[in-house]
């Protein structure tokens, strides 16, 4: 599993044996039970993640009731907007199957960038990314119809079809679930 996190961070820029060692060496793995919360609203996260194994998700909790924002599965990074700007977070993030991450802080994203500059680029690499990718869904978000969002999803993440429960996707798509059924139902009998 550790060699997903070498894979992902080596498709951002080159990295010496000794980058990898120091890695390998600093990373933090922890194990997380299904339902287990990782953050909560209000507090401040310390920690960003590369999920190994599993899948979890983000979600608001608005009048009693889930907002999912986003997924995150195998060759995820997850950095908490709180762990960015260090400020409580407005959103929770937990495990919707048993998972596996690694998980980094601050002193040691420090110390690597001191101590391994070519590590800086790489950082500098993902951010980009997830900047993009967030970008992305927001205006998939806002342009696109609901039946649209969910035939991008089939197309660019099918394996959460199988691993997220209904409710959970459709919140993502901002439907309820008796819709996502009904646009299911409407693209299957066009196939």
């Amino acid at each position: 599993m550790i060699n997903n996190l070498i894979e992902f961070l080596s498709a951002y820029g080159n990295l010496s044996k000794s980058s990898i060692e120091i890695i390998l060496e600093n990373n933090i793995i922890k194990e997380f039970k299904k339902n287990d919360i990782l953050l909560k609203e209000g507090q401040y996260s310390k920690e960003c993640y590369f999920v190994l194994k599993g899948c979890l998700r983000s979600y608001y909790l608005i009048d009693n009731e889930e907002k999912t924002t986003a997924f995150f599965i195998e060759k995820d990074a997850i950095t908490p907007v709180s762990y960015t700007t260090n400020k409580p977070s407005k959103y929770f993030i937990s495990c919707l199957e048993n998972s596996i991450v690694t998980a980094g802080n601050k002193s040691l994203t420090k110390n690597l960038l001191s101590k391994y500059p070519e590590i800086n680029q790489l950082f500098i690499n993902i951010n980009e990314e997830q900047l993009a990718t967030s970008r992305e869904s927001l205006d998939s978000y806002i342009n696109l119809s609901p039946e649209n969002r969910f035939k991008k999803l089939v197309t660019e993440r099918p394996e959460l079809i199988q691993r997220v429960p209904q409710y959970h996707l459709a919140s993502y798509l901002g439907i309820k679930p008796q819709s996502l059924s009904r646009i299911k139902k409407r693209i299957t009998k066009n196939l």
